[in-house]
């Protein structure tokens, strides 16, 4: 990014002027974690309304691993909205974690009645990751990386025997929101601005 350019420049778009199709998936976020890139599509189902306004009932994730030999998954999805006057900001949190099966489906309702989209509206997506489950790897709290079969990097940092727990670096499902409620604007790793087209 250089000087004149501005976060919100970096964005990525979502059509949500067609009718429901179970065939057509759109990209709306992609990373990397643990050296695998990958990336998530969502299909909308939405309500149009007269006002050329249009509430989207449910959103059915997918991701996908593309490289990488650990695959990544969706453990769970939440919902923040933020009500700025009569605006709302709509923020999807997905909720991801390594070992966990790629390609699976995950179909999230949204909750609130009166969120409604209009064209050119952005809406956030955030993701955060959470650790290894602990039966596969032991807990990150006890026991030296050594003494375990995989050491998660993500959470921890080890240099010979020297190893620290990190577990509220940012991006991480129990760290705490940094700068405010609404999520950085792209170009960051754990985040993506989406623009609705109606």
């Amino acid at each position: 990014m250089t000087p004149k350019e501005k976060p919100e420049q970096f964005i990525t778009t979502i059509d949500l002027s067609k009718p429901f199709d179970e065939n057509i998936y759109q990209f709306i976020y992609g990373s990397q974690l643990y050296g695998t890139s990958f990336a998530v599509y969502g299909l909308f189902d939405c309500t149009p309304f007269e006002d050329n306004s249009t509430k989207i009932n449910r959103i059915r994730f997918k991701l996908i691993n593309y490289r990488g030999c650990v695959n990544i998954g969706v453990d769970h999805i939440e919902e923040l909205i933020i009500r700025k006057g009569n605006l709302l900001l709509p923020v999807i949190k997905i909720f991801v974690r390594p070992l966990t099966p790629s390609f699976k489906s995950i179909d999230y309702y949204i909750k609130d009645e009166d969120l409604r989209v209009s064209n050119d509206q952005p809406f956030f997506v955030k993701r955060l990751a959470m650790p290894f489950d602990s039966r596969i790897v032991g807990s990150n709290e006890s026991g030296r990386g050594q003494e375990k079969i995989f050491f998660d990097t993500e959470f921890n940092y080890r240099d010979g025997y020297f190893e620290t727990f990190e577990p509220k670096r940012e991006g991480h499902a129990d760290a705490p929101e940094f700068g405010g409620p609404l999520p950085f604007p792209s170009p960051r790793c754990i985040q993506a601005i989406v623009r609705v087209k109606i």
